[in-house]
C-alpha cells in the first residue's frame, strides 16, 4: 500500500513539472514568436493605419512575464 502512494506522488510531481514546463516556459516562448512574427512581418500600404500600441503592449507583456518566470527559477 505504501510503495503504490510513493509512486502515485512521483507521478503527479512529474505531471506538475511538466505543466509548469509547458505554462512557464515554451507557451511564453511561442507566444514570444508569434507576436515577433506578427510583428515584423506587417507591410503598410499607403492610406493604411496600423495599430501598433495594441500589439506593442501585448508584447511587452509577454516578455516580462518570461522575464519574471526565468528569473524566480533561476534564483
Amino acid at each position: 500500500m505504501r510503495n503504490s502512494e510513493l509512486w502515485h506522488f512521483i507521478i503527479l510531481t512529474i505531471k506538475c513539472f511538466v505543466v509548469l514546463l509547458v505554462i512557464g516556459i515554451f507557451l511564453p516562448k511561442a507566444l514570444d514568436y508569434l507576436l515577433q512574427s506578427l510583428t515584423d512581418n506587417t507591410k503598410n500600404y499607403k492610406n493604411t493605419i496600423f495599430v501598433y500600441k495594441l500589439v506593442d503592449k501585448n508584447y511587452r507583456l509577454v516578455y516580462n512575464y518570461v522575464l519574471t518566470f526565468y528569473l524566480f527559477f533561476r534564483g
